[in-house]
């Protein structure tokens, strides 16, 4: 669906199957891909890991996404085995752009992007692209604001037709009045609560968040089947801000408990990586792709955080709310942590594609990692220090008949490796993620190859998993495995040359199978969405007097989503937000050089939780609340 003006990943689950945000809303997020933990499965241009981005990409300066289900993403960086995602950001090239866009929507939403690029001059080796863009708006709650601004340069020199090398610079920068919007459930009722009611205080300072990142490729062709390709990047990212969180409700269900909070997040990551890739013969059936790589990383991040948790010092009266506390007030200056994690690797994978007789493929693929985790805690002095080594070889296997050009059946092993940071309360650290993936999938092309399917049945098993410890700030939880089984089905194409498609729907059921714990084993993994299901759709008139003119509807389910955690919410077991369902709709109206796109969001105005916990403690849901209907208009001119 054509969206502009968000952070494009907040939007992945209309795109593919299986793939849902777990946290997060105008700056930084979390994904869970296949039930699994994705927060550091988000990579750009191949470059990610251990690493949170806290101002993420806008819409503008994104190609395209690239989804890579399972631990197939092995190849990138140590992942867990639910898989990852990659940001391809807009390159240079030699045909010519010039687009300026302005839009503007519901909550004062105001913005421009401009979209620059081609050859500095006719037949120049050297091709540039520019995107840049500024946004500014309101949010559907009292006192929400948002601003972003990104400039994203990038040079392209060929030295010969075989031989380029691009360097690309992103700089981005948001500020946020909150970063989602919370409520509570009173007596149960979660819409007890206006939809648009503050939580925040408008004199608390917006949260800041920054991405700045830096790459260098080379793209060297040795001859027609070999090719070498090189990459360095360094990256750095920033949170930082003060804010009033929700934290409870009183027992007469009349006062909200609010607790200051402040985070100094920093992140910062060098990643080299060096592909060679080609293909051979052995013999006149047999064909052999190889890519071979190495993969260098060292990465760390750390914050200083302190907060008010559990004084009570910002009560707001449900029924008489009082804002504009004093700016001193609300500045913490209170007893603060410092914690900082480290990740040095250093990688070699082999694969070997390999096609026998044009109608069976198997693939024969193992990454061998040193990773090095280390954890410095200057506070609290009972967190424990640590530099551990870990090493671990992790096989890919896989079987493709190719039934015909256009139809396959696969069958896929996976094991994934993944050292994890944290400390185990009473001793310890987290032992490394070890986990596997089974797969069985068709894939197919239809209508002269314009329309793709694909579906697939998987078996994930994630061992040593690591999950906060709610009752012991700073440690975790070790729990013994987590089983995700599930299915994945995905459309994208045309049917005809006038109707667009984008269908997807997933089934996920992810749970404990192993604990020291014994209750604990049959729960649901946290955040976890049982079915999802998306379809978008567009028809655009190719001929006469209306060419151009395009509608467009969508809907979107999501199922029930877990809301309890081990160790601290599960004592009754499963919990699970409920379920929900938009609409949008779009009306567009393109030519060559002029387009005008009119989009509505949630259709019947739905009130929806995108997601939350059960609170033992006073026996109410705390939530995040999404969006109500809104619109949004884009004009886009092309120079």
């Amino acid at each position: 669906m054509e969206r502009y003006g968000l952070a494009f990943q907040g939007e992945i689950s209309r795109i593919s199957s299986g793939i849902t945000k777990s946290y997060g809303g105008a700056l930084d997020m979390t994904l869970q891909i296949r039930g699994t933990n994705a927060t550091y499965g988000t990579y750009r241009n191949g470059v990610g890991g251990p690493i949170w981005w806290n101002a993420q990409e806008d819409a503008s300066m994104i190609e395209r996404i690239e989804f890579v289900k399972g631990p197939a993403g092995f190849m990138l960086a140590n992942a867990e085995p639910g898989g990852l995602v990659n940001t391809v950001t807009k390159q240079p090239g030699r045909e010519s752009t010039r687009e300026i866009t302005f839009g503007v929507g519901s909550f004062n939403l105001m913005r421009t992007t401009i979209d620059l690029g081609g050859e500095v001059k006719k037949n120049s080796p050297l091709t540039y692209r520019l995107n840049t863009g500024i946004q500014k708006n309101n949010e559907f709650y009292h006192f929400g604001e948002f601003n972003r601004f990104f400039i994203c340069p990038a040079l392209k020199y060929e030295f010969n037709e075989n031989t380029s090398v691009t360097i690309e610079h992103n700089y981005v920068k948001a500020q946020a009045q909150e970063n989602t919007h919370s409520s509570v459930s009173i007596n149960g009722d979660f819409w007890a609560l206006p939809i648009d009611f503050a939580i925040n205080d408008p004199n608390n300072e917006p949260f800041l968040g920054a991405d700045v990142y830096s790459r260098i490729y080379l793209s060297h062709k040795l001859n027609d089947d070999w090719r070498f390709n090189g990459q360095a990047a360094y990256m750095t990212t920033n949170w930082d801000g003060t804010s009033l969180y929700l934290e409870g409700i009183s027992t007469t269900k009349d006062t909200l408990h609010r607790s200051s909070s402040m985070s100094d997040w920093w992140g910062k990551l060098m990643n080299m990586q060096l592909f060679l890739d080609g293909k051979f013969n052995t013999g006149k059936s047999v064909e052999h792709k190889v890519m071979v790589g190495i993969d260098f990383g060292d990465g760390a991040e750390g914050s200083a955080y302190g907060g008010t948790w559990g004084e009570k010092k910002f009560p707001l009266l449900i029924h008489e709310p009082t804002y504009y506390l004093p700016k001193d007030s609300l500045r913490f200056r209170g007893e603060t942590w410092r914690w900082m994690a480290s990740n040095r690797w250093m990688a070699l994978y082999i694969q070997d594609h390999i096609k026998v007789y044009n109608k069976v493929v198997i693939t024969l693929a193992g990454r061998f990692t040193n990773l090095t985790t280390g954890q410095d805690w200057n506070s609290p002095p009972h967190d424990p220090e640590y530099e551990l080594t870990d090493t671990k070889f992790t096989p890919r296997l896989g079987l493709t008949y190719l039934v015909n050009e256009d139809i396959s059946i696969y069958a896929l092993h996976d094991e994934s490796f993944l050292s994890q940071r944290g400390a185990i309360f009473g001793g310890g650290r987290l032992p490394a993620l070890t986990g596997s993936n089974n797969e069985l999938g068709v894939k197919a092309m239809l209508f002269k190859k314009q329309l793709s399917l694909s579906a697939s049945v998987y078996d994930i098993r994630k061992n040593n998993v690591g999950t906060t410890d709610q009752l012991h700030d700073g440690f975790y939880l070790k729990t013994g495995q987590i089983k995700s089984t599930g299915f994945d089905f995905d459309m994208m194409g045309k049917i005809t040359p006038s109707l667009v498609i984008n269908a997807n729907y997933s089934y996920v059921d992810a749970r404990i199978t192993k604990d020291t714990d014994l209750s604990l084993i049959g729960l649901t993994n946290a955040g976890t969405v049982d079915h999802l299901a998306n379809i978008w759709m567009k028809y655009t008139i190719q001929h006469g007097i209306l060419q151009g003119l395009g509608v467009g509807v969508g809907m979107q389910h999501t199922g029930k989503r877990s809301g309890v955690s081990p160790g601290w919410n599960s004592g009754d077991g499963n919990r699970y937000l409920p379920d929900y369902t938009l609409y949008d709709a779009s009306l567009s109206y393109t030519t060559d050089r002029f387009s005008v796109m009119f989009n509505i969001y949630n259709l019947t105005d739905e009130r929806y939780a995108s997601n939350g916990w059960y609170y033992p403690e006073f026996g109410e849901w705390m939530f995040d609340v999404g969006a109500r209907m809104n619109f949004r208009i884009q004009t886009s001119i092309k120079l």
